[in-house]
């Protein structure tokens, strides 16, 4: 890539120091800085220093640093070597773009820092005044706390909470117990009765009084995998009514003495 020879044009009085001067060339000539052109930008820098005249001697003691650091870097860029392919081969440019990146970084932070000041250079922040100066008196106000009714408040709150967080650990068993419902029991029990009545209601064969929820969702499961079937018709005139079981085509005898095949595995393993 081409570079751009901007150099003319700079002062060096004008710039901070030596890293100022590498960033403003590296952005003049909009090169990567992680992947420095190393001997274009050292010429450039070198004449830079040659405009130099007066300059602080401490202030120039820090360009000729890095004017010597570059010269390094394009002296080793300049000799032959020998290409081998690692992906942990280090680039010795790599300490000065740390360099670089770290002067950015604090650039960006003094350039915050000089917005915040002239925002707020202004403005004048003051305590706030003790009660006393200001004439306000204080008032001091005898407690009213009523100790039987805080109690009673306390012992109200406990007891909601102990309610609605009760440990359940001595209701474990209860809680792990859970009903064996067979779904193939189930599909047999519905063929059974449809078979010998024709038609009957779901409700007829798993009362709500009489029959677990648990026996319950699976008696209507086994009405799914019998509809699938074409064993059974299911009719329901209303969302949420009752619902009238009857006769499918492929249902016979056979089917309502023996039962019939579950094909759904995973609805048989679940019960």
């Amino acid at each position: 890539m081409a570079m751009i020879d901007s150099t003319a044009l700079l002062d060096i009085n004008a710039f901070d120091g030596p890293l100022d001067l590498l960033n403003v060339l590296i952005d003049k000539n909009k090169v990567n800085i992680y992947d420095i052109p190393i001997v274009e930008i050292t010429d450039q820098y070198i004449r830079v220093l040659e405009t130099m005249e007066s300059l602080d001697m401490d202030l120039a003691s820090e360009f000729l640093v890095m004017a010597a650091t570059l010269l390094q870097l394009k002296s080793y860029s300049l000799l032959p070597h020998r290409k081998v392919e690692t992906e942990s081969a280090e680039d010795p440019r790599d300490e000065l773009v740390i360099k670089l990146l770290r002067y950015r970084h604090c650039r960006l932070l003094a350039i915050g820092l000089k917005d915040l000041h002239q925002t707020f250079q202004d403005t004048v922040l003051r305590l706030p005044e003790p009660s006393a100066r200001l004439g306000i008196s204080r008032e001091y106000v005898e407690d009213s706390l009523d100790i039987k009714k805080f109690r009673a408040a306390v012992k109200s709150l406990n007891d909601r909470n102990r309610g609605k967080y009760h440990d359940l650990r001595k209701n474990v068993n209860l809680l792990l117990q859970r009903e064996k419902v067979s779904l193939k029991d189930k599909v047999k029990e519905i063929l059974s009765l449809i078979w010998h009545r024709k038609k009957l209601f779901f409700h007829e064969i798993y009362p709500p009084n009489k029959s677990s929820r648990m026996e319950q969702a699976t008696g209507f499961l086994a009405l799914l995998e019998l509809m699938r079937q074409n064993r059974i018709k299911v009719s329901q005139k209303i969302p949420y009514g009752t619902m009238l079981i009857e006769q499918g085509l492929l249902l016979n005898e056979e089917d309502a003495i023996s039962g019939v095949e579950i094909m759904d595995e995973e609805l048989l393993a679940d019960n």
